[in-house]
């Protein structure tokens, strides 16, 4: 089980916005630097890289990843490539257990913590002091089962929906979490 505590999270700030619905505060350090801040996740979130051997016949062997198309607003109108991803805001929950509850909200897919391959964190950029929790998952081990992904009913996740990649989409794609997952996961065969 994964509890992930920061220590290094500013501890003198003030903070010169918040979200009342608590999604985002702006906070600046005593000196000068101005940063965000996700208070209802604590500033840690999960990102998880399902993939598996492609079932094409042309394609046979050749990994694939299931990536997310979802809209998000600053990236503009349509429907991007990102990855699964989801906040740590549920008390009492582990790290991998809500990791698997993306996997199966998200991705329609049940697994257990013994799949999960954890990857490390990450801070996705500089003007912020949130964490991402990363993971990778075989889809093509025993034990997992394909089910319709149920999604959380919030406004962000309408339309949005997973579908299976490739290896040059995951890189040409414009989310570093992918980018980051696919790098640091040893326990892929090759893949290009």
């Amino acid at each position: 089980m994964t509890i992930y505590q920061d220590k290094t999270q500013p501890t003198d700030y003030e903070t010169l916005f918040r979200d009342p619905n608590r999604w985002i505060d702006v906070r600046k350090t005593q000196d000068w630097y101005v940063y965000t801040h996700s208070p209802r996740s604590g500033g840690q979130g999960v990102a998880i890289l399902p993939y598996r051997r492609n079932r094409n016949n042309n394609l046979m062997g050749v990994i694939e990843f299931l990536g997310r198309f979802e809209v998000v607003p600053p990236h503009g109108p349509h429907a991007t490539l990102c990855s699964i991803t989801g906040m740590v805001d549920k008390p009492g929950k582990s790290i991998e257990q809500i990791v698997l509850e993306e996997l199966h909200e998200e991705g329609g897919y049940l697994a257990e913590e013994h799949h999960l391959t954890n990857l490390g964190i990450l801070r996705p950029n500089k003007s912020s002091d949130s964490i991402q929790n990363l993971f990778a998952i075989n889809i093509d081990q025993e034990g997992i089962q394909a089910v319709t992904a149920t999604t959380d009913g919030t406004q962000g996740e309408q339309g949005a929906y997973c579908d299976w990649v490739s290896f040059w989409d995951v890189v040409s794609c414009k989310d570093p979490l992918m980018h980051a997952m696919m790098l640091r996961n040893s326990h892929l065969p090759s893949i290009r």
